[in-house]
């Protein structure tokens, strides 16, 4: 039982969403490369932004009339804001290595059986215009 029915496609509809799906596969892989390079660009350019917190509980820490508490607030801060920082440029470095590994191997792993039914598709049905012979039926 499905969920959500298929429309039934003619043998010519289908063959057009493949062609489609073809040549969008090759945007798709470029693109999610592009989006991991830029996830790891992001997390390394934002890893920049975390040495003013470190300054500031510095300074504070280094300032001679501060209290114990201050102190002690400073570097809670510190560490909830590195925890937090931590977590965040993890996740996102490997969210885009794991994109450019996926956008790698996608380029590898080509759906063979795809391209050989749209050549024999071509094969078969020739655009109009077209100089190619029909091949001859099989006989069985």
């Amino acid at each position: 039982m499905r969920l959500w029915k298929r429309p039934k496609l003619s043998d010519e509809q289908f063959i057009e969403r493949m062609r489609k799906w073809q040549r969008l596969r090759r945007w798709y892989r470029l693109s999610v490369i592009v989006v991991g390079l830029l996830l790891i660009g992001m997390s390394y350019w934002s890893y920049g932004r975390l040495f003013p917190v470190k300054e500031m509980v510095a300074e504070i820490a280094s300032d001679p009339d501060a209290t114990h508490e201050t102190i002690a607030a400073a570097n809670l801060a510190s560490f909830r804001a590195g925890a937090v920082f931590g977590f965040v440029v993890y996740g996102s470095e490997m969210l885009g290595i794991w994109a450019i590994m996926l956008g790698i191997t996608s380029g590898f792993i080509t759906n063979r059986r795809d391209q050989l039914l749209l050549q024999c598709w071509d094969r078969l049905h020739p655009a109009a215009g077209s100089s190619e012979p029909v091949p001859p039926k099989c006989d069985r």
